[in-house]
């Protein structure tokens, strides 16, 4: 995993970048968590905060806080989903140097925030589809 530092949220921080072994995700594979996980990153898209030096992202958070706030489990799952359908500078990985979890946030930019927002009704119609199909089999 390489490491480069710098300045997130007005804190010194190493950006994470994985080289990920793990199976491809689709948005086929998405649930009502993902979109749960989803809309947690998008919080406080409106706050007109931006940090003058550095990447400003929107409501950063652990797994730990994820699973705390929305009580899902494998979080880190659902942001493989939507990091496997969104761009590479959409949703970043960090760890604040004195911290020791690393970060999930959104990179705060109107262009991010519109992607995010169209996977979102993807996501809703991905789910209903599926409750349709479930509810035809009964």
């Amino acid at each position: 995993m390489d490491k480069q530092t710098i300045l997130i949220n007005g804190k010194q921080s190493n950006i994470m970048f994985n080289a990920s072994h793990s199976q491809e995700w689709s948005i086929e594979q998405s649930n009502q968590d993902t979109l749960n996980v989803l809309d947690e990153l998008l919080k406080f898209k409106d706050s007109s905060v931006k940090y003058q030096k550095g990447i400003t992202v929107l409501n950063a958070l652990t797994t730990i806080q994820l699973v705390s706030n929305l009580s899902i489990t494998r979080p880190s799952n659902h942001i493989g989903i939507i990091r496997f359908s969104t761009p590479p500078n959409t949703i970043i990985t960090y760890r604040v140097k004195e911290e020791g979890l690393p970060r999930y946030g959104v990179i705060k930019s109107s262009k991010n925030i519109k992607l995010l927002e169209d996977l979102r009704d993807r996501i809703l119609e991905h789910i209903s589809k599926t409750d349709e199909a479930k509810s035809s089999i009964y």
